[in-house]
């Protein structure tokens, strides 16, 4: 009896220390998962925001190219070299141990360096400080493209960090690590970067506007649905019906409504209504066009004139479009006699395949426009004419525009459009002190001006 009593005792003991041992290893395995999710998310935001501040540098030593003054050009290297500083950073983050990228490092540093010292040096530019700053802008436009490819193969395989990682860590000699894709694409990037030219040395409109503030008369929930049924279709609101509405807090407070189609209950759209004023901030249509084919571009434009034209939007220029996941989208700003009003700028996104509106976003209209009294321009084309950097090639008239300067102050401006080498630029200048103002560096898509 008591052998068969401490049996059951010792079976018990086994047991209830086995069940602490499954216990404690499904919760290690789960600890295990999670922090695995966890350091794959962090090397995959590590790596993106590699490619971005690599193609950052790329784009501000694009613009820094054709700064005409030390101030411009004094802002634009700061901005690269903190760019460099943060693409370091983030190399340092990448579970890169084994990978050879030594070469990729060691431009970056030079790079930095080499801008930081400029930056301190607080002069402006010499002719061999811009040949050797052309040769950097080769190296971060070739890195940035590698890094790309990269980013691509990584997410269209869904390749993970932390397979590359376990894959250094268990490699016994180079051969083993050669089958992994993400490090021989590393690989392949150090070795380019050895045909980088040598560095050595003895962002539409980039200003941030000052925060939105609208003041006037705050409308009901029920006039706020009246203007968005509206805003959708004018004269033609039986069409739709609102299935949700909540105010949303933030910088402009607004109603959100999410609406449906009586002809197609599947379509959802959202639409909010800001509460101050009544007036309509974004629309967005839930549904996605086919990638392929569909109505010319000249269709669509019209398309989207009118729909501003029917709501009350007059006025406003075509400055911008591109193609965008089955559909055109186009940018306007609002023109007070002959003036391009670049705070009240907005975007109309048409649907390429039946030339249907199915996105607006008017956060700057709705925020800064009203009529302005305008400066006269105390300095001439001309003059703003011959400020600008040599080398360049103006590709188009001058234009007279209101833009955010760097203290987010409106400011009248000389607008030229000119070419250096293959890249188009828009370069501001001050019509009251003739100082350049802002450099936007335009893609092969913008469209040049024209009336609508």
């Amino acid at each position: 009896m008591r052998i068969t009593s401490g049996v059951r005792w010792l079976a018990l003991i086994a047991l209830i220390a086995f069940g602490f041992t499954l216990w404690w290893g499904i919760s290690q395995l789960r600890l295990h998962r999670e922090f695995a999710i966890r350091l794959e998310n962090n090397y995959q935001r590590a790596f993106h925001e590699l490619v971005w501040h690599i193609q950052t540098v790329e784009n501000e030593l694009a613009k820094l190219s054709v700064a005409s003054t030390a101030e411009q050009e004094l802002e634009k290297l700061a901005t690269v070299w903190r760019q460099l500083y943060a693409a370091q950073e983030k190399v340092g983050q990448l579970p890169l141990g084994l990978v050879p990228l030594e070469n990729a490092e060691a431009y970056l540093a030079t790079a930095g360096d080499q801008i930081f010292a400029l930056v301190r040096r607080g002069t402006g530019l010499t002719a061999s400080d811009r040949a050797q700053i052309d040769k950097m802008r080769q190296g971060a436009a070739q890195l940035a493209s590698e890094l790309a490819e990269l980013q691509q193969t990584v997410l269209t395989r869904n390749l993970r960090w932390t397979d590359v990682e376990s894959a250094l860590v268990r490699a016994r000699n180079e051969n083993e690590v050669r089958d992994n894709s993400v490090i021989n694409s590393f690989a392949l990037v150090n070795k380019q970067v050895q045909e980088y030219p040598e560095v050595q040395f003895d962002q539409r409109i980039g200003v941030a506007p000052p925060t939105p503030r609208l003041e006037g008369d705050k409308v009901s929930q029920e006039e706020a649905a009246a203007t968005a049924l509206w805003f959708l279709d004018p004269g033609n609101e039986a069409a739709y019906r609102i299935v949700a509405a909540e105010l949303t807090g933030g910088t402009i407070p607004t109603y959100s409504f999410v609406i449906t189609s009586t002809q197609d209950a599947s379509r959802r759209i959202s639409v909010a209504v800001t509460e101050t004023k009544g007036r309509v901030l974004w629309m967005l249509d839930s549904r996605q066009p086919p990638q392929s084919g569909g109505l010319p571009a000249e269709a669509l434009r019209e398309q989207a004139t009118n729909f501003l034209r029917r709501r009350g939007y007059n006025n406003m220029r075509l400055v911008g479009q591109h193609e965008y996941q089955g559909s055109m989208l186009f940018a306007f700003v609002y023109e007070q006699n002959g003036v391009l009003i670049y705070p009240d700028l907005l975007r109309v996104r048409v649907a390429s395949d039946d030339g249907r509106v199915i996105g607006f976003e008017g956060n700057g209209y709705t925020t800064w426009h009203k009529e302005r009294e305008l400066p006269m321009p105390k300095i001439g084309v001309q003059y703003a004419l011959e400020q600008l950097a040599s080398g360049l090639e103006l590709i188009g008239p001058a234009q007279l525009a209101v833009i955010f300067n760097a203290r987010s102050e409106e400011t009248l401006v000389y607008e030229f459009p000119v070419r250096r080498n293959n890249d188009l630029f828009l370069v501001y200048v001050d019509t009251q002190s003739g100082e350049e103002v802002q450099i936007v560096r335009l893609e092969s898509t913008d469209l040049p001006r024209q009336a609508t």
